[in-house]
């Protein structure tokens, strides 16, 4: 018996929807880490922030002050090589 390829996929992306209850758990400790760290240490001027489909990214945001497009561009390669 030959299994189709489509039948495979279908059946990998199922599992990989399925979390356990540990790392659901486990994600909402980080949004709340994250959450906790703003409110007792962020300032308008720095904060960070959970990103990717699981929080499991976190992203330092700062502010570069300005709305002009071309400020802010000058502005990010002008910090680029700190990081």
């Amino acid at each position: 018996m030959r299994v189709r390829p489509a039948f495979v996929a279908l059946l990998l992306i199922a599992a990989c929807a399925c979390r356990s209850d540990d790392e659901k758990r486990l994600e909402a400790e980080r949004v709340e880490s994250v959450r906790y760290s703003n409110e007792a240490h962020g300032s308008p001027e720095l904060r960070w922030d959970t990103g990717g489909k699981h929080h499991t990214t976190i992203i330092r945001v700062q502010p570069f002050g300005s709305k002009d497009p071309d400020e802010v561009r000058a502005a990010m390669l002008r910090e680029m090589p700190n990081y």
